[in-house]
C-alpha cells in the first residue's frame, strides 16, 4: 500500500506505523533507503544503532539520568484531553549520505513512570525535538479519528481483509463522520445565535 502511495507521489511529510511495523526492520530499512520521514512505535526490545554498535532499547532507558525527561509540548496541540507525557530524545546514527538523522524518543507517564512508548524516528538532520514529538502523537490522532468515525457511523464490526476494501470502508466512514461534524456545528451555530432548534439548518456543499 505504501509503495503504491509513494509511487502515485501521494503527500505525506511523515510516514507513522505501530509497533506491529515498528518492530520489522526490513520496513524501516525500506522507509530510509526511500528517504521517507517515519517515526514508528517500536518494541523496547529493539536494538538501536548508537556510537557504531547496536544497543537494545531496554538497556539504554535503564541509564537514562531522571533529567533526561520533561514535557515537550508541540507547538500545534491536538484537541483531545489526553494527560500529559513526559519525553527523552537520544540522538542515534546519521545518515549523512542522505542528510538525515535517526532518534529514539521514550514517551513516560506522568501519572505512572512505568507507563513508556518507544518510537524511532527518521527525518532531516535538524529536526527539533517539538517537531517530533508531535510526529509521535499525531499517529494515535489519527487511530482515534478513525475508531471515532466507525463508531460514530455504526460501521464498527466490520471485517476486511483486502487493504483496498479497508481504504473504502475507512474513506466512507470518514466522510460520513464529516458530515455529522458539520451538522452538528451548524446546530450549534444556530443555538448560539438565538435561533434555537426549530430554525433549520443550512449545510454548505
Amino acid at each position: 500500500m505504501l509503495q503504491r502511495a509513494l509511487a502515485a507521489d501521494v503527500p505525506a511529510r511523515w510516514v507513522l506505523a505501530d509497533s506491529f511495523y515498528g518492530r520489522s526492520h526490513a520496513f524501516r530499512v525500506w522507509l530510509e533507503e526511500r528517504g521517507r520521514p517515519c517515526a514508528v512505535m517500536v518494541p523496547k526490545t529493539n536494538a538501536v544503532p548508537l556510537d557504531g554498535r547496536k544497543k537494545k532499547i531496554e538497556k539504554l532507558v535503564e541509564r537514562l539520568p531522571e533529567g533526561a525527561f520533561s514535557e515537550v509540548r508541540p507547538a500545534a496541540q491536538d484537541a483531545s484531553r489526553r494527560r500529559p507525557w513526559e519525553w527523552a530524545c537520544l540522538d542515534l546514527a546519521a545518515d549523512l549520505k542522505k542528510g538525515m538523522r535517526r532518534w529514539l524518543l521514550v514517551r513516560r507517564s506522568t501519572d505512572d513512570p512505568e507507563d513508556r512508548g518507544f518510537y524511532q524516528a527518521y527525518g532531516p538532520e535538524g529536526t527539533q525535538i517539538e517537531e517530533l514529538v508531535r510526529v509521535c502523537q499525531e499517529r494515535w490522532a489519527v487511530e482515534e479519528c478513525f475508531a471515532e468515525a466507525k463508531g460514530e457511523v455504526g460501521l464498527d464490526h466490520y471485517e476486511l481483509r483486502r487493504w483496498d476494501s479497508w481504504h473504502r470502508h475507512l474513506t466512507l466512514c470518514l466522510l460520513a463522520h464529516a458530515f455529522l461534524v458539520v451538522v452538528r456545528l451548524a446546530a450549534r451555530d444556530e443555538e448560539d445565535a438565538g435561533g434555537g432548534s426549530k430554525r433549520g439548518i443550512s449545510i454548505p456543499t
